[in-house]
């Protein structure tokens, strides 16, 4: 999805802003209307169109984008697009809505956990705070801080740590054992949201406007 942001955000850029995606698609995706046959195609023929969108050297770009190992994910379609990625300590609506559906808490982006019903694991971020304390998705938290868990209890507990060196202390159990697991983060609570850059419509703006 990142990679095709910044492609849309490229497609404006070469074109002086008069074409896009949807140039793309109707070029890839509208070839035969009313055909709901399935139809294969492959790397060479996603080029071929996009440079029948726009001239660029998509095959170099999309190479790098899709084989590069980077420090991060690319974000370059964002901040083109007129947004930038900025974490903060309330969720969005979205992921407020999205846990109460869910009836799950998501700590992604603090402790590198989520937990859903019965307090138990539900996902383990690889390398983040959780992993490297040896959490494992399926267990269940019993407590936190010395306190009985709840969802409410382990938000607290991460805002509490924030800027301390203490670290945040759980009573786990995993099948029929107990384990204490003390977890080492000072971050605090974090959640993404994009936040606006500059006024006026950006590609994202435009990108996600209704269609008639």
């Amino acid at each position: 999805l990142l990679i095709w942001l910044e492609t849309d955000a490229m497609i404006r850029t070469k074109s002086g802003g008069t074409k896009s995606m949807d140039d793309f698609a109707r070029a890839f995706f509208g070839t035969k209307e009313g055909d709901y046959s399935a139809k294969g195609y492959d790397f060479a023929e996603i080029v071929s169109t996009l440079n029948g969108v726009v001239a660029h050297d998509w095959e170099a770009f999309l190479t790098a984008r899709l084989t590069e190992k980077a420090a991060g994910a690319p974000l370059a379609g964002l901040t083109q697009g007129g947004y930038k990625l900025i974490y903060t300590e309330t969720p969005t609506a979205f992921t407020k809505d999205a846990e109460k559906r869910a009836k799950s808490v998501g700590l992604a982006y603090s402790l590198g956990l989520s937990i859903g019903k019965g307090a138990k694991i539900t996902d383990i971020i690889w390398d983040g705070p959780a992993f490297n304390a040896g959490l494992t998705v399926g267990s269940e938290i019993l407590g936190i801080n010395g306190r009985v868990y709840s969802d409410e209890a382990i938000r607290e507990a991460v805002t509490a740590a924030k800027g301390g060196k203490d670290p945040i202390r759980l009573i786990v159990k995993s099948g029929d054992r107990v384990r204490d697991i003390s977890i080492h983060w000072h971050g605090g609570l974090r959640y993404p949201r994009l936040e606006k850059v500059g006024t006026g419509d950006g590609g994202i703006d435009m990108l996600l406007k209704p269609r008639l």
